[in-house]
């Protein structure tokens, strides 16, 4: 097995699936025998509050629990650039929602993807799988995990849905295509 180690944090705001998302790459890392931690955090609030999760994906003992130099970052939302962007590692990997965040991320030392997650959500019937859309296209640069193995942590996660399945697969083709991005 190749070895891998990834630090990275999925933010936005609460109802954008985030605690989910981040379950669901933990989960399809465990699929693959990986080792991980995993730390959801949110506010107070039920939707509309500061959400994020916290992620360490590796092929060995992880000997630190908290991400705290992020080879990646996903932001969903302007907060999370404002809050999170700092903590990205020279190199690292930053996607951007731009369908909701329209300032221009400040580093210019990591590699920039900017995908329209909510616009293609809306368009696939449903801007709640926002999150996946994303995920789908964060997984397959990054090679993480597979998209298979998403499709079976979504299965054990009872989200199981041809719609969270299609958002994923259509985020994938976006980053393969580069087009939407």
């Amino acid at each position: 097995m190749t070895k891998m180690y990834e630090e990275l944090i999925i933010s936005g705001f609460g109802g954008q699936g985030i605690v989910l998302a981040g379950s669901l790459l933990a989960q399809a890392a465990i699929v693959e025998d990986m080792e991980v931690t995993g730390l959801p955090s949110y506010s107070a609030e039920v939707r509309g509050g500061a959400s994020a999760y916290s992620l360490i994906i590796s092929t060995e003992e992880i000997t630190a629990p908290i991400a705290i130099e992020l080879t990646a970052l996903i932001a969903m939302a302007p907060v999370s650039l404002v809050r999170y962007e700092s903590l990205i590692r020279t190199g690292g990997l930053l996607l951007v929602n731009s369908s909701l965040i329209s300032d221009k991320p400040v580093r210019q030392d990591v590699e920039i993807i900017n995908i329209a997650a909510t616009q293609i959500a809306n368009t696939l019937g449903d801007i709640r799988v926002a999150n996946m859309v994303i995920l789908g296209a964060y997984v397959t640069k990054t090679k993480i995990v597979t998209i298979n193995s998403l499709f079976r942590a979504l299965e054990y996660l009872k989200k199981d849905t041809a719609l969270n399945k299609k958002a994923l697969e259509e985020g994938a083709k976006l980053y393969l295509n580069k087009s939407g991005l």
